[in-house]
């Protein structure tokens, strides 16, 4: 499954992971300046406002014994 995402959203959209969340300021706004400078630098994307980018959903189950 794929969901649409706008291309300008892209950034924000890397800022909600765990692991970028956790970085310094300084450093999670640069990652989201490169987002958004890879995004700019596909033709692909410039020429779309949205893409749809794949949905995964894994789940781990643990049982108590």
């Amino acid at each position: 499954a794929t969901v649409p995402y706008q291309v300008a959203d892209l950034p924000s959209l890397a800022a909600s992971y765990s692991g970028v969340m956790v970085l310094p300021i300084a450093e999670r706004r640069a990652l989201m300046d490169e987002v958004a400078a890879r995004a700019a630098a596909r033709p692909e994307l410039v020429a779309d406002t949205t893409v749809d980018l794949p949905l995964r959903c894994r789940v781990w189950r643990a049982v108590r014994s």
